[in-house]
């Protein structure tokens, strides 16, 4: 299923199931868990809709997938400035209250005073409300949490995740007492989660700071990180190839070979990206896998597409990863996997037609009997 045509996003089970079960306690009636439910997926997907076209208008190709307790929307930052990042998840909650105030017209307006209405636009107040304040509280990974990491990040550099997760810790830790002494148990218990998740992701991060603060390394390397934050790309390029020629044993040398594929890829040369991020295969970030899976893709590496589809899956659900998937195993003759992966494909929203096997590439199996009973039974 796709918004406006340019966004796709995807729902799980889980967020039918969560959406009914607190519609349920809220109102242990039928007609009371449906509006719960509407206001919900209603809530979660405009607030997502507010990250996912900001990112859009950038220009980038965002997927939202609505999951249990909420939804998430997935886009590539690639070398997208801190200050652009910021707005994409500032957008959440504009969006979120714009609703509210559309909820509070349509509620004091003369065509909605039937019963059911009244409920719906009442609740929806309520819920986005309450939902865009808690959501601007500086704890990761809400907005707000996600908003003080880009505005640490802009004055701390790479330090500036390691004193957001820090920061979030403490903040979630004390609304989780807050939450506790008041009887807001389960808020309570979400903000003790919150609070324990960034304390863990705080002591990772430890890792990835430079082992001498202030060595000419880390120097140039922010130098680098400026230069592409400003759009400087070829001068940025230069920097990390620079940096990579003599590097330390510390772990932020990952960072720049990342930061440097990503630049090859942007440049036209993936040949070069598909190295480097090869040589880093052990150690790559969620989204430098993802573009490595685009890469080889597009490279025809096949093996290393299948070998690495499901990693990049668990990062990235999104349709293009498993489609990429069932076409590399198509190319190797692996029907079942093939089929498997195309069946993702279309659970997460892609039109299930005869165009989805179109590709040259299926017809090495397109004679294979299981292959022609899955499409029978599955494409139109």
């Amino acid at each position: 299923m796709k918004i406006f045509g340019k966004i796709p996003f995807s729902m799980s089970f889980s967020f039918w199931m969560v959406a009914a079960l607190i519609g349920y306690f809220n109102t242990q009636n039928l007609t009371g868990m449906v509006i719960w439910i509407a206001v919900i997926f209603v809530s979660v997907l405009i607030h997502e809709l507010g990250h996912a076209s900001v990112a859009l208008w950038m220009g980038l190709s965002p997927q939202i997938e609505l999951i249990a307790f909420g939804g998430l929307t997935h886009y590539l930052k690639g070398n997208l400035s801190l200050g652009k990042q910021f707005l994409v998840v500032l957008a959440g909650p504009v969006f979120g209250l714009l609703l509210f105030f559309v909820a509070f017209l349509c509620n004091a307006s003369v065509f909605f005073q039937n019963g059911f209405f009244v409920q719906f636009f009442g609740l929806l107040q309520i819920v986005n409300l309450f939902w865009t304040v808690v959501n601007f509280i500086p704890v990761l990974p809400l907005d707000g949490g996600q908003m003080l990491r880009i505005i640490l990040e802009a004055f701390f550099k790479s330090k500036g995740r390691y004193y957001a997760l820090l920061t979030s810790a403490l903040i979630a830790l004390t609304a989780a007492l807050f939450f506790f002494f008041y009887q807001v148990i389960l808020l309570g218990a979400f903000f003790f989660l919150f609070a324990y998740q960034s304390y863990v992701d705080f002591k990772k991060e430890k890792q990835f700071l430079p082992e001498e603060p202030h060595s000419e390394f880390q120097k140039e390397f922010l130098k680098a990180e400026e230069a592409l934050r400003t759009g400087n790309k070829e001068e940025a390029l230069e920097k990390f190839r620079a940096l990579l020629e003599n590097p330390p044993t510390i772990a932020m040398t990952n960072l720049a070979f990342q930061y440097l594929a990503f630049l090859e890829y942007e440049l036209g040369q993936k040949q070069k990206a598909l190295d480097l991020l090869s040589s880093r295969l052990k150690n790559l970030s969620g989204e430098s896998l993802y573009l490595l899976h685009k890469v080889s893709f597009e490279l025809e590496r096949y093996p290393l597409v299948i070998e690495i589809s499901g990693p990049c899956f668990q990062s990235f659900p999104f349709p293009d990863v498993a489609e990429r998937a069932a076409k590399s195993h198509a190319y190797q003759e692996e029907v079942e996997p093939c089929l498997g992966w195309l069946t993702t494909t279309i659970d997460l929203g892609k039109e299930p037609s005869l165009d989805l096997v179109s590709d040259p590439i299926f017809d090495k199996i397109r004679g294979c009997p299981a292959f022609s009973k899955w499409v029978k039974a599955n494409l139109t």
